[in-house]
């Protein structure tokens, strides 16, 4: 094991649900499109699904069977899986997604369709390029190209529906009054709510029982669908 591939568990972060007692290290999520407190790496991935019980059995598994990480194959056990991420098992017609529980862990959610090809993406960014397009920048790390005059209406904190692998928007949810969101940080993470008011990055929201405040940048807003996925045990 190498100091930059492999963490102590003991420092790894406090998001990634682990027997430290047990578990001596883990591999660590290669740097990429998630921040590495908000991702976990594939090689835990089957290991928590229970494909897999050792890394040398990761190993082989990537290597002779097709694990599709948002409908791509991928082979390295290092790559890293972060928030609404679809890992699909095709040979074996299961397909999970990656969720954070109220005590701040992710985990992962198995899906009822296996076959999923839609994902939610939160805005962070948006920038012009060449010839009169803009790039979307998504939560995720994944760059979207679309027109001016259609940028417009996509503002910094909306999600979008889109269908893999293309990254064709399907559905625009905005992040305004009544919208639906789920915390996937801060005091009241994994819980969803409703906006009642939006202060500059602030958000002020209710449970249904109590109003809170919490930070935008913690606020990801999500669809009816997506709440029956997180919702349901």
């Amino acid at each position: 094991m190498t100091k930059t591939s492999h963490l102590k568990s003991l420092v790894a972060p406090n998001t990634w649900k682990l027997n430290k007692k047990h578990n001596t290290f883990i591999l660590r999520p290669k740097a990429g499109a998630h921040k590495q407190k908000l991702s976990i790496s594939l090689n835990k991935v089957l290991i928590d699904t229970e494909k897999a019980k050792t890394n040398r059995e990761v190993t082989y598994i990537l290597n002779n069977h097709n694990i599709l990480i948002d409908l791509k194959k991928r082979k390295d056990p290092a790559f890293p899986i972060g928030l609404f991420d679809i890992i699909t098992y095709p040979e074996i017609n299961e397909a999970y997604t990656i969720i954070i529980n109220n005590l701040g862990k992710i985990i992962l959610k198995k899906l009822k369709d296996p076959k999923s090809d839609k994902k939610l993406v939160r805005i962070i960014n948006k920038r012009k390029v060449k010839s009169g397009k803009v790039q979307i920048e998504t939560f995720c790390g994944r760059n979207i190209i679309t027109g001016d005059k259609e940028a417009l209406k996509y503002k910094t904190g909306d999600s979008l529906m889109i269908k893999l692998p293309e990254q064709k928007i399907i559905e625009h949810i905005k992040l305004e009054k009544d919208a639906l969101i789920y915390l996937i940080q801060g005091s009241h993470v994994g819980v969803i709510s409703k906006v009642k008011e939006i202060d500059n990055e602030i958000i002020i929201c209710t449970d249904g029982k109590e109003d809170f405040e919490t930070k935008k940048k913690y606020a990801f807003v999500i669809t009816d669908e997506i709440k029956k996925l997180l919702s349901n045990d």
